[in-house]
């Protein structure tokens, strides 16, 4: 995948929203591009989280408790918690065809918010947003069910 394709694969992910395209490049000195076949477990519920997946090709399936939950396609992520702390993974992640995903460290991230500040407050402002929304939805469905 050429430059070009990550930068605007990683334009249109919630967390570089507010980010110039020259921010982007700098962000992309800690993204890294990983290879996994069908079937591969690429996380495991209940084990710590260190990266953000973002899949570039391919899907992969999310499960809890062996019960499948959601397809994740070209485009979509998940483990971004992991950005934000060492918690145990919440769900299993299988790619169910080969998958290229792109990820980020926690550390790497880390380094990056704190060395370039203007970057770090688009970065967390995003991020925050993004948990709002779904603390938001989660708040919705509680109500719902609470009202069957």
């Amino acid at each position: 995948m050429c430059i070009r394709d990550r930068v605007g694969l990683l334009r249109n992910l919630f967390l570089f929203e507010f980010l110039s395209d020259q921010e982007i490049m700098r962000v992309m000195r800690i993204v890294y591009q990983q290879q996994r076949p069908a079937g591969d477990r690429i996380i495991e519920e209940g084990t710590e989280g260190r990266e953000i997946f973002i899949v570039v090709h391919g899907s992969v399936q999310v499960s809890v408790n062996g019960e499948r939950l959601t397809s994740i396609g070209v485009g979509g992520h998940f483990g971004e918690l992991a950005l934000i702390d060492h918690q145990a993974r919440s769900a299993t992640v299988t790619a169910t065809e080969d998958v290229v995903l792109l990820t980020i460290d926690h550390q790497d991230f880390y380094g990056l918010v704190r060395s370039e500040h203007g970057l770090a407050s688009k970065l967390l402002w995003s991020f925050l947003k993004n948990v709002a929304a779904r603390v938001r939805d989660l708040s919705g469905e509680v109500g719902a069910l609470r009202r069957t």
